[in-house]
């Protein structure tokens, strides 16, 4: 509960950073412990000191967001990566996905929404603005009909119990644990458990994964 999580701020626009670290700086476990103006500085800001949290912006000259991520990510594995852009198209947000982004927000979010992101994705859990889920949802799964699934057509997917199932949906739907026991009506450990679980089954290392893998394979 007292832990102070560390962040990184990465973005081209020095007017930005210096927003975020005004909103940022009356948070008792924030601590803002520097900044880059692109990818290769946050590269080299990793080579000395680690953020546990990276908020990262996409457009950047040298290296992209989409870039830096996916090298971050693969070279430091307890990072997580929150995408703060103006940016909603589904390419973007695929993209960073892919990358290994845990949560995705757009410019316009209020303070309230980017403190409880950041502390969500510091705790392993994903978040995305409801723009943005509402983006992947309607573009990745056009014209599909959960009812229809079969899930045993997929040898991945046969492993899943029906409790596996709806806890994966409820999770590609952006809610935390607590929102999940609450609607199942089982205990927040219990859905952690089960987090864990999928993880192993599928082999995928993080929510972000998780919630590829249900898209890719028509779970949600």
């Amino acid at each position: 509960m007292n832990n102070i999580i560390t962040v990184l701020i990465v973005d081209d626009h020095k007017i930005i950073r210096d927003g975020i670290k005004s909103l940022l700086e009356d948070v008792p476990n924030i601590k803002i412990i520097g900044e880059a103006s692109n990818g290769v500085e946050a590269i080299e800001f990793f080579k000395n000191q680690f953020a546990e949290v990276v908020i990262m912006d996409i457009r950047m000259p040298e290296m992209s967001g989409i870039e830096t991520t996916k090298y971050l990510t693969e070279n430091y594995p307890n990072v997580k990566i929150l995408a703060l852009t103006m940016h909603d198209e589904e390419a973007f947000i695929s993209k960073m996905l892919q990358a290994g982004a845990s949560g995705y927000l757009l410019k316009n979010v209020g303070k309230e929404e980017f403190v409880t992101a950041i502390q969500k994705i510091f705790k392993g859990e994903n978040y995305f603005s409801l723009e943005v889920a509402t983006k992947m949802m309607t573009k990745f799964m056009p014209n599909k009909n959960n009812d229809d699934i079969d899930i045993n057509k997929d040898n991945d997917n046969s492993q899943l119990t029906k409790r596996e199932i709806e806890v994966i949906k409820l999770i590609a739907e952006g809610l935390t644990s607590q929102d999940i026991a609450d609607k199942l009506f089982i205990s927040p450990r219990t859905v952690d458990t089960h987090r864990r679980n999928l993880l192993q089954k599928l082999n995928v290392k993080n929510t972000a994964e998780l919630i590829k893998y249900a898209i890719k394979h028509n779970i949600v």
